[in-house]
């Protein structure tokens, strides 16, 4: 693993792919992205966490495009942990339809209540952040990163395209995580060396990342063994939407009412036998929190 890592910044390779990467994040012009706004920088230099972990969140595996309005509206209406805390998970749970993988929204409420009991005090360690509710090694890297300016590992597609992009990384192949997060580890020491501040650096990394997207790189073609998105027509992360969506728009609902709005809109097939997909979708929804049966009738969790 190691010699495979060499190999991608091996001499006299090695000099050229830091200065290639580092010139073009220095040209890279920076998207204007609600949650880098100056009005959540703080006096000290670190960014409010709130909004960070917010977008972070949001931001798991959703387009930033579709994310940006729904954050707006998120911190408008819950400015802070403690107000977030108050709210109650059936009003979370309405505000994030749209935006998919719905037990996201239920492990940030969770999260605020136990910030909120915290004094509104985020943890700054990696160990301490992973422990919390919705944050995994990615995500709590990239607080460290973007809520408190310190340096740690924070590599999602975008930043891998910019390593793949500037190195001799072969192409197609097989790589793995840890090769690719060696190489992250080579740049941020570099980068570091070069007096770049930990979150001015990622921002350019991944606006870099996202140019390359917009001009036909993907991740998916550049590494073999890249995971790839499950089709979302015909799955049962379909109807988990579709039953979320209704829920939040008419309240509780029967079984039949349910398939009977499915239907409408075109969530579940006119001829489908809505049995595997349907009980599916509601048996993990309820495993997961979302919804509650309560005399017949499925509700959004209360």
């Amino acid at each position: 693993m190691r010699g495979k890592t060499h190999n991608a910044v091996s001499a006299p390779s090695a000099r050229l792919f830091f200065q290639r990467l580092d010139a073009a994040l220095r040209a890279q012009p920076l998207r204007d992205l609600p949650w880098r706004s100056k009005r959540f920088l703080r006096q000290n230099g670190a960014m409010d966490s709130y909004a960070i972990v917010v977008s972070e969140i949001m931001l798991q595996q959703t387009q930033v495009e579709r994310v940006s309005p729904y954050f707006l509206r998120w911190v408008e209406r819950w400015p802070s942990w403690e107000a977030l805390a108050r709210a109650a998970r059936q009003e979370v749970l309405k505000a994030w339809v749209g935006l998919g993988y719905n037990r996201r929204a239920i492990a940030l409420h969770q999260l605020a209540c136990l910030t909120a009991r915290n004094n509104g005090i985020l943890p700054r360690g990696r160990r301490e952040l992973e422990a919390l509710p919705g944050i995994g090694p990615y995500t709590a890297g990239a607080i460290r990163v973007f809520a408190f300016n310190e340096w740690d590992e924070a590599l999602e597609a975008n930043g891998k395209i910019v390593l793949f992009a500037y190195s001799s990384l072969p192409r197609g192949k097989d790589t793995s995580d840890a090769v690719l997060l060696a190489l992250l580890r080579r740049a941020v020491r570099a980068a570091q060396a070069a007096c770049w501040e930990a979150r001015e650096w990622y921002w350019h990394l991944m606006d870099h990342g996202a140019q390359l997207r917009a001009q036909g790189w993907r991740i998916g073609a550049l590494r073999a063994n890249q995971p790839r998105q499950p089709r979302f027509a015909g799955s049962v992360r379909q109807v988990r939407g579709g039953v979320v969506r209704a829920l939040a728009r008419h309240g509780a609902l029967g079984r039949r009412e349910l398939i009977a709005l499915l239907r409408k809109e075109g969530v579940l097939g006119l001829s489908e036998d809505p049995t595997f997909r349907l009980l599916s979708a509601l048996s993990a929804l309820q495993a997961e929190g979302v919804i509650n049966l309560q005399k017949g009738k499925w509700t959004l969790s209360p």
